[in-house]
């Protein structure tokens, strides 16, 4: 089986949450929650929503009604956005339902620990690497472990 994004990495541990939806979401997407608890879509141009909502990843493709999302420290397959990321790297938010690694640099603004306000998770590898994970690259599905 190969693994698309949406899928559980692992089925021990699992957290999963029905809501619904606040505008239409897509397998794999990363979600945060808005102010009533709903699961909508999060865009780099428009993070409003940080660690204090929430985030997830949608299990199925909604639009309207309610839809299943991986929450917690569930282990579950998205698309990285940006390439470059390495294992266990802090992931966020990013452009069009993935993520994307938080770098850290000196700017204070843009620092890892201001994006800790957008932490979604980590990195873990690909699929089938347990012993030896590598970096992402654009595009490519990979397995973020949720929450801090």
């Amino acid at each position: 089986m190969t693994a698309v994004a949406g899928d559980l990495a692992k089925t021990i541990g699992i957290e999963i949450v029905s809501r619904t939806v606040a505008s239409t979401i897509t397998v794999g997407d990363i979600v945060s929650f808005d102010a009533t608890g709903n699961p909508e879509l999060v865009t780099t141009t428009s993070i409003d929503h940080s660690i204090i909502e929430g985030f997830g990843v949608a299990l199925e493709t909604v639009t309207s009604g309610k839809a299943r999302i991986a929450v917690g420290n569930t282990y579950v397959y998205a698309v990285a956005t940006t390439g470059d990321t390495v294992p266990f790297q802090a992931i966020g938010p990013s452009t069009g339902g993935g993520w994307s690694g938080l770098v850290h640099t000196t700017n204070t603004a843009t620092s890892v620990l201001a994006g800790l306000n957008v932490l979604v998770g980590r990195y873990m590898g690909h699929e089938n690497e347990e012993d030896d994970p590598t970096a992402a690259t654009t595009a490519e599905v990979g397995i973020v472990r949720l929450g801090l």
